[in-house]
């Protein structure tokens, strides 16, 4: 009994062997990969998550998703050579984009657009080739804004005060010129009286020479005064 025991266990093991090593050959004939790193974006910002297939192969007739933690609904799926919206999470319709320009290659990307806070996680992109498929496990970090809410009234507070220190410039600048002028109008009227002033004392100078000299003639023997 001890060997037909052992031979009614054996059966299903060697059946299941080769059925496992058949599934491996079916969802090994590709792999998708993605980025290693986590993706950084902001609250606000639009975001895109890489993915292809290895080796590079033509993915235009397959089936490409985009899911979180349930298969269907899904972020993003593409069949049958379009979109399908119908199998759409709602929260992501008219929010997603699919970047397609290298499909030919195996080469696609989901472009989220205005992340949330709610979209921080982990993504899976999934390809599908008849019985094949592959996914690839993506992480993406949404980060709040650090710039604070800024109230209208600062922003007319603060253009005010702009405002005033330009003024206030101007108005130095204007002030210092007006002062430069002044002075040097000053230095040219002070100039001209000591020019004056110094044809003065030359007249008087030759006023009291030609005194002096007339003086000296009137003297002279036999000379008679006027």
């Amino acid at each position: 009994t001890e060997p037909a025991a052992s031979l009614h266990f054996s059966l299903p093991a060697s059946l299941l062997l080769p059925l496992l090593s058949l599934l491996a050959l079916v969802s090994a004939q590709f792999t998708v990969q993605g980025p290693a790193d986590p993706i950084l974006a902001m609250v606000g910002e639009n975001t895109t998550l890489h993915c292809h297939l290895s080796p590079e192969k033509n993915a235009e007739d397959m089936e490409v998703r985009w899911f979180r933690s349930q298969f269907s609904p899904a972020v993003l799926v593409y069949k049958g050579g379009r979109e399908r919206a119908e199998e759409q999470m709602e929260e992501y319709r008219g929010r997603t984009t699919l970047v397609s320009k290298d499909i030919s290659r195996g080469r696609v990307a989901l472009l989220i657009h205005n992340v949330t806070a709610q979209e921080n996680g982990i993504y899976r992109c999934y390809f599908q080739e008849g019985r094949s498929y592959d996914e690839a496990i993506i992480h993406l970090k949404v980060a709040k804004s650090f710039m604070p809410s800024i109230s209208p009234w600062v922003v007319i507070l603060a253009l005010i005060l702009a405002i005033l220190i330009i003024l206030m410039a101007v108005s130095i600048c204007y002030i210092k010129k007006l002062h430069r002028e002044k002075k040097i109008l000053s230095g040219e009227k002070k100039g001209e009286l000591e020019g004056k002033e110094f044809q003065l004392q030359e007249e008087l100078r030759e006023f009291r020479w030609r005194r002096t000299l007339l003086h000296a003639v009137c003297e002279l023997p036999g000379t008679k005064a006027f």
